[in-house]
């Protein structure tokens, strides 16, 4: 009887699905965050810009790799939209003429308040 009650306590917690909050996939949004909301003022700058373009979109693929593998589809699909609007504007920087400043800082803004949205949506997952 002991043995019987042990091996139903194990296959209960295997049955225990994950843990919905991961702070590793919360620190590369926020860290993608930051990179996106201290790179407005900087629009200016078009080399700028383009490296700080280039840093989120790594974190933004580390992300979306991680949340393959976590089985995250909602997730999966809102990391894939910002990551394909922020490629649009660095392939629009990679062209003559470059895209004005105001441009820059529309798109950025939108994928910042995109990055805030998922954060807040990660970040607020019970424990």
């Amino acid at each position: 009887m002991k043995y019987l009650f042990f091996a139903l306590i194990l296959t209960g917690c295997a049955l225990i699905p994950p843990q919905p909050y991961d702070n590793v996939l919360y620190d590369k949004y926020v860290s993608a965050t930051i990179v996106v909301f201290n790179t407005v003022p900087k629009c200016n700058d078009p080399k700028i810009v383009v490296q700080e373009l280039q840093n989120v979109l790594v974190k933004l693929d580390e992300a979306l790799l991680y949340e393959k593998y976590r089985n995250e589809p909602k997730l999966l699909e809102a990391t894939t939209l910002i990551r394909d609007d922020l490629k649009q504007l660095l392939t629009a920087y990679e062209k003559e003429p470059v895209p004005t400043e105001g441009y820059c800082r529309l798109k950025l803004q939108i994928a910042e308040v995109s990055l805030n949205n998922t954060v807040e949506a990660i970040g607020g997952k019970p424990q």
